[in-house]
């Protein structure tokens, strides 16, 4: 994580994720599209996708659950003042599906 010095107003992340479904218990990937507004802080973009494979990935979770999951560590750990996530679902054994959750922040001078 660095200083958002160069008045960065918003970020565009993609990362895929390998999930469990809970409630068809077969195994479906998550298109993760993650824009952000950072407030003071850009995150190294190495660390969400760690956090992903080590907390998302593999794991058994539903889209839903995923994407709150990414959404609280986003908030906790930068601070910025706005995420949305999207979450695509297009996988053969499961209904294209496209999920969005906005959450609204207040920056952070951490």
């Amino acid at each position: 994580m660095f200083e958002n010095k160069h008045n960065i107003t918003n970020i565009r992340l993609y990362f895929n994720s390998h999930q469990l479904c809970e409630l068809g218990e077969d195994w479906y990937t998550i298109n993760f599209t993650i824009d952000m507004e950072p407030s003071k802080w850009i995150p190294d973009y190495r660390d969400i996708k760690t956090f992903v494979e080590a907390h998302l990935d593999g794991k058994k979770f539903t889209a839903e659950n995923a994407m709150k999951k990414l959404s609280d560590f986003m908030m906790s750990s930068y601070k910025p003042l706005y995420v949305q996530i999207v979450a695509e679902v297009n996988d053969y054994n499961h209904p294209r599906v496209t999920i969005t959750s906005e959450t609204y922040g207040v920056g952070g001078e951490e």
